[in-house]
């Protein structure tokens, strides 16, 4: 992978990102609480665009670990237009990151992060943000 390749990954995420808030904006408004519907599919959409982005700065700051992550709070995050914020700034946050690496020998990098049970695990940057932009893929289907 290159930084370009790995840079269009993410502007088809983010092409698609926008497809997907536009299509629950279409539905639902922009301004409507989601999490306030009774019905569980509903907020099953919400809670599944807030994972995509919380997955995305979980990644993001295992990377670039002295990074600002800000949590993502379900409370937080309710209408379209709120998550629709999300994506944009974690969006933001992951191509500055691409930015700052010089070559495209950068993602050959091992990265070594532990899992929440505290086993150890290794994994190349490349390795790392095809899983992100696969992860993204799978939530939108």
């Amino acid at each position: 992978m290159t930084l370009d390749e790995a840079s269009r990954l993410f502007e088809y995420d983010d092409w698609a990102n926008i497809k997907l808030l536009a299509m629950l904006s279409n539905i639902f408004g922009e301004e409507t609480d989601l999490s306030a519907n009774a019905d569980s599919r509903i907020s099953s959409l919400r809670k599944t665009a807030l994972h995509m982005v919380a997955g995305s700065a979980f990644w993001r700051t295992r990377i670039q670990p002295d990074a600002r992550s800000e949590k993502i709070s379900s409370e937080e995050y309710t209408t379209v237009l709120e998550i629709g914020f999300a994506f944009r700034a974690e969006s933001a946050r992951l191509h500055g990151l691409l930015e700052t690496f010089k070559d495209d020998e950068k993602l050959h990098e091992t990265l070594k992060f532990q899992d929440f049970d505290g086993d150890m695990h290794s994994l190349r940057l490349d390795q790392i943000l095809t899983h992100l932009s696969m992860h993204f893929v799978y939530h939108r289907g």
